[in-house]
């Protein structure tokens, strides 16, 4: 009978703190961001304020539950094209965002705020630099409040530490870069990370290759000592392979452990999806089990899932994918204004009527 009251109260207590909405993130339970699903309001490119809200996709039941939790309030810059939604996301409380924080009504999310603070500062105090900033795509280490900022200029690379004071830049080092590839001066860079206590930047660089010119991936390695190498990543197949540059880099790359998934274009095919190892500096296509390459628009992860997904159509739609298998699939259907879950089997599992808001990022980085 003391069991029984045992287990009573503990169930009770579940309940109360929990309340019936839906399950509690797990390892088959993956999370994403929205703006509130249930809105009428359509979509606009000039959003200055919006509402956060947590979602949860559970894998195993093949349910969705949407706005399972308003997390923050934030503004955006109309001009500086950025989002509400973060650069950086490990899919449970660390956030790193790009815009304005207006309110939090999570209270135990970890929200770092450094770079939005410093970019509406620069918008009003330098407006010179504001703009070269963000003309310059730096990202941030996901656990640093100060982001690092990586500037080619001519034949240089200079390494900066972004300061929340004037002069805002604090060169760390300067590096000159070896004549080893052609056009390299040019390089464009996608993503910044810190890695094994040093400082890789993934990029790209013009090469011809038999008459045309091709996006040929690069990886920049910055070690403790602060040397700094040039390193092109080997594949099996020597046809060119191109890194297919994405309107927003934070959606279309997912750092899981030592490998970073991508988006790569080879052979002119668009959008297969690749993982880069950066113990061997290997690339590798991210197939099936029958060994079709997988292909997306944008990317994203969490724990043993890679989530491809596609925000740009009409008709949204994200796939969880585990062990070279589809796990789920959710179709967002703008214009009716509803949600469709499949599960593992391809079955419809739920279906759901909400507005015409959806926008959604998945998590994109992960320790493990």
């Amino acid at each position: 009978m003391g069991k029984f009251w045992v287990f009573f109260t503990v169930l009770f207590i579940s309940i109360f703190l929990f309340g019936c909405r839906g399950p509690l993130p797990s390892e088959n339970t993956i999370p994403f961001l929205s703006y509130d699903f249930y809105s009428k309001e359509p979509t606009s490119n000039l959003i200055t304020e919006e509402d956060i809200f947590l979602n949860l996709w559970d894998i195993e039941k093949g349910k969705v539950y949407l706005n399972f939790e308003k997390l923050y309030r934030a503004s955006v810059l109309n001009e500086a094209g950025s989002s509400c939604f973060p650069y950086f996301w490990d899919g449970e409380n660390i956030l790193y965002l790009h815009c304005t924080l207006k309110e939090v009504f999570k209270k135990d999310l970890h929200l770092s705020l450094f770079l939005s603070e410093l970019l509406n500062k620069l918008f009003f105090e330098n407006y010179e630099l504001y703009k070269k900033m963000l003309g310059s795509g730096f990202e941030s280490s996901l656990y640093k409040e100060n982001p690092y900022w990586l500037l080619i200029d001519e034949n240089f690379l200079s390494l900066y530490r972004v300061k929340e004071r004037a002069p805002y830049l604090e060169l760390v080092n300067e590096y000159e870069i070896p004549n080893l590839l052609n056009n390299f001066k040019d390089l464009h860079m996608d993503f910044i990370f810190e890695d094994q206590g040093g400082i890789k930047a993934l990029g790209s660089y013009p090469c011809a290759v038999g008459g045309t010119l091709h996006d040929s991936p690069v990886l920049i390695s910055i070690g403790k000592d602060e040397d700094v190498r040039f390193i092109k990543p080997e594949w099996s197949n020597k046809s060119p392979v191109a890194l297919y540059h994405s309107q927003e880099i934070e959606t279309a790359i997912f750092k899981k452990g030592s490998d970073v998934f991508l988006l790569f274009c080879p052979e002119n095919n668009c959008g297969e999806v690749w993982s880069l190892n950066l113990e061997t500096l290997y690339l590798t296509p991210f197939v099936d089990l029958e060994g079709k390459v997988y292909k997306s628009v944008q990317l994203g992860g969490y724990k043993d899932y890679v989530i491809l997904y596609n925000t740009y159509s009409s008709i949204g739609e994200a796939t969880a994918i585990k062990d070279g298998k589809v796990m789920g699939r959710i179709k967002f259907f703008e214009k009716e204004g509803k949600v469709e879950v499949y599960n593992r089997d391809g079955k419809l599992s739920q279906k759901i009527e909400v507005g015409n808001r959806q926008t959604f990022v998945f998590p994109n980085y992960s320790q493990e």
